[in-house]
């Protein structure tokens, strides 16, 4: 953070080189086979929940990569509540 109390830019939008090579780094030290499980919630309106994460430039549903050997409907629903503080129970799969 800067002096002012501004929250400091992301390093995409400071330094997109840097922010590929950082993701390129993340590609190269994760295993080969990767699980990743994304969450579409939806309230009575049917709106759809989506998250702004600060590491890449664009909206997102919740959810993220599976640790290893978690099955994907677990890692989605720790992904959930990781990142928004909801407890929910995953169906459709």
């Amino acid at each position: 953070m800067s002096g002012d109390g501004a929250a400091e830019e992301s390093l995409y939008v400071r330094d997109p080189g840097a922010w590929r090579e950082q993701l390129a780094e993340g590609n190269r030290i994760q295993a080969r086979k990767r699980v990743a499980a994304k969450v579409l919630i939806r309230d009575e309106q049917g709106r759809m929940l989506l998250v702004d994460p600060v590491y890449k430039p664009f909206w997102d549903l919740p959810g993220g990569m599976a640790e290893a050997n978690e099955p994907p409907h677990n890692a989605a629903r720790r992904e959930v509540n990781e990142e928004v503080g909801l407890v929910v129970e995953i169906g459709g799969y």
